[in-house]
């Protein structure tokens, strides 16, 4: 079998004595983005130490956005037909690249650390299309759904910024002090309401978990410390 040639990368170089990274041409071509032969990952080891890796083919949020990144060639299975989108991780792979080359945009939006792959997609959902898809970069067969791309809003779905991130990171060629910031992603827990259950679920594996189990105190510390971050995210961004 011919090996694969490995897809094309950024390069990092430096300007004025700053780092920079440079997007390869073709990742301009919207019919190149658009092939899922072309998108990064294809067997999604990125996330092989997801929690919810295990549901990939099932449920979750890494089912959903396989199924968003791979279309119908992954659902063909059940009977559906779905467009991939591979070519909603390139907008957020370039947007990045600008956003690291222009740190000065990011003046007005509050970031600690480096900036979230959430940060990342709402920045390239104000992103006129044109200007990281040419329509002279498209094929002819592709023209015509490029220019309904167009006039569309939020074409990168905000709910996969922190996969977007991970799969840019681990593949990009961006330099891990360069990374886009990412934060553990945890199975969600929830108490049972009846005051007198006090079980613990898991909202993914439906699992439960008694108060005499022996992981139930860590579950329950486990849940203060979700609603301690969230409470902080929500508070200081």
């Amino acid at each position: 079998m011919p090996i694969k040639p490995t897809l094309p990368k950024l390069r990092r170089y430096m300007r004025d004595g700053k780092v920079k990274y440079e997007v390869p041409d073709i990742w301009r071509h919207f019919s190149w983005a658009s092939n899922f032969e072309n998108y990064p990952d294809q067997q999604h080891l990125v996330f092989e130490e997801e929690y919810d890796y295990e549901f990939k083919d099932e449920k979750g949020q890494i089912y959903n956005y396989l199924n968003h990144i791979q279309g119908t060639a992954r659902l063909q299975k059940q009977g559906k037909t779905y467009p991939g989108k591979p070519y909603t991780y390139y907008i957020f792979a370039m947007t990045a690249a600008y956003m690291f080359n222009n740190p000065d945009i990011l003046r007005e939006i509050k970031v600690k650390n480096g900036y979230s792959g959430s940060t990342v997609v709402n920045f390239a959902n104000t992103i006129r299309l044109n200007t990281l898809f040419p329509l002279e970069y498209c094929s002819e067969e592709n023209k015509e759904e490029l220019v309904e791309l167009y006039n569309k809003s939020h074409i990168v779905p905000s709910q996969y910024g922190p996969l977007y991130a991970r799969v840019y990171n681990e593949t990009s060629g961006v330099w891990p002090t360069e990374y886009i910031k990412t934060e553990p992603r945890e199975t969600k827990l929830m108490r049972c309401p009846n005051p007198g259950c006090g079980c613990i679920f898991e909202m993914l594996s439906k699992d439960f978990y008694t108060q005499d189990h022996p992981r139930y105190l860590e579950l329950v510390d486990k849940m203060g410390g979700q609603a301690r971050y969230k409470h902080k995210r929500d508070t200081d961004g």
